[in-house]
């Protein structure tokens, strides 16, 4: 299908126990070599996907050779800066985005191509970080999806964008060095202090009551 590429694309993934996942499926020489279930199901707006998935557990990351190693986060996963920022520090130095986004889909005045836009930006000016971030296309039903695809370099640059919502093929490089800069730069990653956020994490909950957080405590 693409030899010698990684393709990431999504599934209705059946897993253990008959529990349904939203998942990211990277496929490498006709074999599957990474899955990431989506962890924040949304049900705000017209979204209701806690009613049809179960949630994933886990933040790993997709090897893509060399130093690239990409933390695949699906749609919604994306407005957790918690879950970004421990891709982060899993060490990712490349942030992939497949993003299922109907225009309509939050309501009001919320705006979801602006908010996306901001979104991304932020994220890869604040790890420097390039980011691959691939949005739907087209109609179903009463849902208009908007497209606006980009690739982002590591200081939140365009690299690459779609112009309104007609499919088409992205392409960028992307440079290492530009992360080594980035990163030495603005060290968000070195300065994540783990042990800091772990402590206030524990202590927080124990205040409010977290059950499997106070039992490991």
């Amino acid at each position: 299908m693409a030899p010698g590429r990684t393709v990431v694309l999504g599934i209705v993934e059946e897993g253990y126990a008959a529990q349904f996942y939203n998942s990211a499926v990277a496929l490498r020489g006709g074999e599957v070599v990474f899955v990431h279930r989506k962890l924040n199901l949304p049900t705000y707006g017209n979204l209701e996907e806690g009613k049809l998935f179960a949630g994933g557990r886990y933040i790993e990351l997709l090897d893509l050779g060399g130093p690239w190693h990409a933390g695949v986060l699906i749609c919604a996963d994306l407005w957790n800066p918690a879950l970004v920022h421990l891709a982060m520090v899993h060490g990712a130095t490349l942030l992939l985005g497949p993003v299922n986004s109907a225009a309509e889909a939050v309501g009001g005045e919320f705006s979801n191509p602006h908010g996306w836009r901001l979104t991304v930006e932020f994220y890869s000016t604040m790890y420097g970080m390039p980011t691959l971030f691939a949005n739907r296309v087209g109609t179903e039903g009463d849902a208009r999806f908007w497209g606006g695809s980009r690739i982002l370099g590591a200081h939140g640059e365009e690299l690459a964008a779609t112009e309104g919502d007609e499919e088409r093929l992205l392409l960028a490089e992307l440079d290492y060095d530009s992360v080594r800069r980035a990163r030495f730069q603005l060290p968000t990653v070195r300065d994540s202090n783990l042990n800091l956020v772990h402590r206030e994490i524990e202590r927080l909950a124990v205040r409010v009551g977290v059950p499997d957080i106070v039992r490991r405590s």
